[in-house]
């Protein structure tokens, strides 16, 4: 679902706008954190599963927007 949605948000803005741009770059930090809660298999990698998901979720309102 992750890929899917970096591929969306490449072929929809092509690095050429500020927000589409900010929107992809969020989701790394998220997704350390998700790793590195996993990682130690505490109750953070539950809740870093939302860190990822509103990241996706501004992504694919981001490209919603940006198709039109």
């Amino acid at each position: 679902m992750i890929a899917a949605g970096v591929l969306a948000n490449a072929r929809t803005f092509g690095g050429q706008d500020y927000g589409g741009f900010h929107t992809i770059i969020a989701l790394a930090p998220a997704l350390r954190r998700l790793a590195r809660e996993k990682k130690t298999a505490g109750t953070g990698a539950f809740l870093a599963h939302f860190g990822v998901r509103r990241r996706m979720f501004r992504n694919s309102a981001a490209v919603r927007l940006g198709a039109r």
